[in-house]
């Protein structure tokens, strides 16, 4: 099954939306330290910040599924996003914890709506055997917000201020929710009139799980009191009316008969274990890595940054692997894994180093993405399609009811051991014993899940032997399959498989295939493609004049039009130029190229039929790629130019210009604009290398057969020697035009070659 060009496009404005408020999320944890130093409240108040926003996202899923059977997809995504933006403006805004919590919460009240939306769409469009690939890449996108978030969040509070990360967030929303007005769909759901909103059921999901979490929290905070144990148990008993009301409606608000399906209700079960552990070493690990080791938040971002990288990678990697063999193996070897390395922070002491710390993270964000993708689509597969928004509703509210829970929980433990350690240990000691204690209760919850697993995770029955029932054939082909990465059709016989290997060398050991490979390349021999039976330098040869002709209409206007912004708006520092300079950037950095693209199609292409779509057959089709192309390149060199042009007006031979009296056009242009452009000239190295080998998305939007659109091709067909080609010819690229701004280097300052 083929999806059309418009679906692909309203998928990605879908997953990039969920991506965003992922990304929201994995900014808030490095930022409590900072938040808690500035607005004096101690660790219980501030993890409020993370539950409080899961609290409201598990209110707001059940009520998703009636939403989504009353409402059009674009309706209900452009509707939370918007909420979403206002609450993120609010708490960039917050001068204070109570404004800031507030502001979370609204963010949570849209948030909550995105992410089933975005799964139910996904489970839908694609079909049952390619629904793993698909919600492995999207949780490749998912995982790529943890990846950055941590070190963006990082970095800007060591070099700024914590508000500013909710602005980047704000633009962001905003750019989507333009977006979605023209890309995702508006049709009237096809359930529509199945579920009523019955006021009752909406009353019991809010206060019951309001109530329930709410009172765990306190119980982390203030004991067991009666109040926090009244208000944990008014809150069990609504949750479980909510639940037994649900199940005698005619039609209900949420089906939760689907827990009724035995896999499903594993599958479902087996995440919120692992969804309780997970968040546990997320807001543990930075109070370890900054308060008791003392160091930055940058630092403590980079701890979690190749965990988080190696989990996005992983994601597509385990739903190709959930498609092919099913979930069970991959489930228990990710649980086995898990339930280790959460022992291992539970064991944790002062002087464990850092470099540990991220071994054991990465391991242990690499069994999650065994486990996490797989088992729910696993359990998610098992449902019909006619429920799958209460499906997914479902799921979601019960995975975020247990994050909440286990953060509530594992904090509570956390700060109740610390609370009895410290006056006999000491402040750092007692705090060290209070995360061994709160990682111990994730050991059991892994160890918990990882019985589990083992005991009722099955893989589809009779699915293996129905493709061969006898078995000789098969285990050949599969054994050629597992250790080569060329493709066999499911109609091939051992003979064209051993031709295979025998045609590309594969038969040889693998030293000698890699020095036949090093010795071809040097006689400029890439292969040939497997796709078209052509010379792989052939192959790339005739797309590279597209490329180069793509990257050169950015380089045309671009880096003038950039260094020109940033001098001007060195020159105008302060005033009204400067102001609209810096926001044209801002603007231009924060825009994704492929927003950009769609949004130029779009206006200009279909609207206004200035531009073709696709192609480039004459001039008129260069300006809107080059526009995509150039505009990040604009927006950085402008932001360089001009910190790099006022870093140089600071120095002291230009205020022995001024003071010898020379016109100020000369100072500027002869003295400070030519020094000035050392740092200018790497950044737009660096740029130009980008553009060659991040050339994908442009030309994959509008459809120009150059170099990156051949990767994604050749990674489609799973055509290894032009990837392998692609890839040594975008590395020599960077390595040249590197090569080229040293050389640079020597012509703007004539010193540096003496140096």
């Amino acid at each position: 099954m083929k999806l059309t060009r418009k679906q692909w496009m309203m998928l990605a404005v879908l997953v990039f939306g969920a991506f965003v408020t992922v990304l929201n999320q994995t900014l808030v944890t490095p930022a409590l330290p900072s938040i808690m130093e500035e607005m004096s409240v101690d660790q219980s108040t501030a993890q409020w910040l993370t539950t409080g926003f899961t609290l409201v996202n598990a209110i707001m899923i059940p009520i998703t599924a009636f939403l989504q059977d009353r409402f059009s997809t674009r309706k209900l995504f452009v509707s939370s996003m918007l909420l979403f933006a206002a609450g993120t403006l609010l708490a960039a805004l917050g001068p204070n914890f109570p404004v800031l919590l507030a502001g979370r919460l609204v963010q949570a009240s849209g948030a909550g709506i995105l992410m089933p939306v975005t799964m139910t769409v996904l489970m839908l469009v694609f079909p049952v055997d390619r629904r793993g690939s698909a919600m492995g890449i999207f949780g490749l996108v998912i995982a790529f917000a943890p990846a950055i978030g941590p070190t963006v969040a990082g970095f800007v509070i060591d070099q700024a201020d914590w508000h500013i990360l909710f602005y980047l967030i704000f633009g962001l929303a905003l750019a989507i929710t333009a977006a979605s007005l023209f890309l995702v769909d508006n049709k009237a759901p096809a359930n529509k009139g199945d579920s009523v909103l019955d006021p009752l059921s909406l009353a019991l999901s809010t206060l019951g799980f309001g109530l329930m979490l709410y009172g765990f929290s306190a119980l982390g905070s203030a004991g067991l009191t009666l109040v926090p144990v009244a208000t944990t148990v008014l809150g069990i008993v609504g949750v479980v009316w909510f639940f037994i009301r649900q199940t005698h409606l005619p039609h209900p608000m949420l089906r939760v008969d689907v827990l009724k399906n035995r896999r499903f209700l594993i599958g479902t079960i087996i995440g919120m274990l692992v969804q309780g552990a997970l968040l546990a070493a997320g807001i543990l690990m930075p109070i370890y890595v900054q308060s008791l080791h003392g160091l930055s938040a940058t630092v403590s971002g980079l701890v979690l940054m190749p965990g988080a990288i190696l989990m996005g990678v992983m994601n597509p990697i385990a739903g190709k692997w959930f498609d092919r063999h099913g979930p069970r193996k991959m489930a228990i070897v990710g649980m086995s894994l898990l339930t280790l390395t959460t022992f291992a922070f539970a064991i944790l002491n002062l002087t464990s180093s850092i470099i540990y710390i991220t071994i054991v993270y990465t391991v242990r964000m690499f069994s999650m993405s065994l486990v996490n993708m797989p088992i729910t689509t696993w359990g998610m597969n098992a449902l019909d399609n006619k429920v799958m928004n209460h499906g997914t509703s479902v799921n979601n509210t019960l995975r975020q009811v247990a994050g909440s829970l286990g953060t509530a929980i594992i904090i509570a433990v956390s700060t109740q051991v610390q609370s009895f350690a410290t006056p006999e240990f000491g402040s750092a000691q007692g705090t060290m014993f209070g995360i061994n204690a709160a990682f111990l209760v994730c050991t059991l919850l892994c160890l918990v899940g990882l019985v589990m697993t083992i005991a009722l995770v099955k893989d589809k029955p009779g699915e293996e032997a129905a493709v061969d029932e006898g078995g000789a054939r098969k285990s050949l082909l599969t054994a050629i399959m597992k250790t080569d990465v060329y493709s066999l059709t499911q109609e091939a016989t051992v003979e064209e498989g051993e031709a295979i290997r025998a045609e590309f060398g594969l038969d040889k050991p693998l030293i000698v295939q890699y020095f036949n490979y090093m010795k071809d390349l040097f006689r400029g021999d890439m292969g040939r493609s497997l796709k078209s039976n052509i010379p792989v330098s052939e192959l790339i040869w005739s797309r590279f004049q597209f490329t180069i002709q793509l990257v050169c209409a950015g380089l045309v206007w671009a880096p003038f039009a950039g260094i020109f912004i940033g001098v001007i708006c060195a020159i105008k520092r302060g005033t009204f130029v400067d102001l609209i300079g810096m926001l044209l950037a801002i603007c231009g950095l924060s825009a994704p190229g492929f927003w950009l693209g769609l949004m130029g199609i779009q206006y200009f292409s279909v609207h206004l039929g200035w531009f073709p779509v696709s192609g480039l057959d004459s001039w008129r089709s260069f300006i809107l790629p080059s526009l995509v192309m150039g505009t990040g390149i604009m927006a950085t060199l402008a932001r360089y130019s001009r910190s790099s042009m006022l870093e140089t007006l600071r120095e002291d031979y230009v205020r022995t210009a001024r003071a010898k009296g020379q016109r100020e056009a000369i100072v500027m242009f002869r003295h400070a604009f030519k020094n000035s452009l050392i740092q200018v000239v790497t950044i737009l190295g660096l740029q130009i290398g980008g553009l060659l080998s991040g050339s994908v998305i442009t030309e994959t939007i509008f459809s120009i057969p150059g170099m990156g659109r051949l990767l994604v091709d050749s990674i489609a067909f799973r055509d290894y020697p032009a990837i392998q080609g692609l890839l040594m010819i975008f590395a020599m690229q960077y390595v040249l035009i590197n090569l080229v701004v040293d050389m640079l280097y020597g012509v703007i300052n004539p010193k540096i070659r003496y140096d």
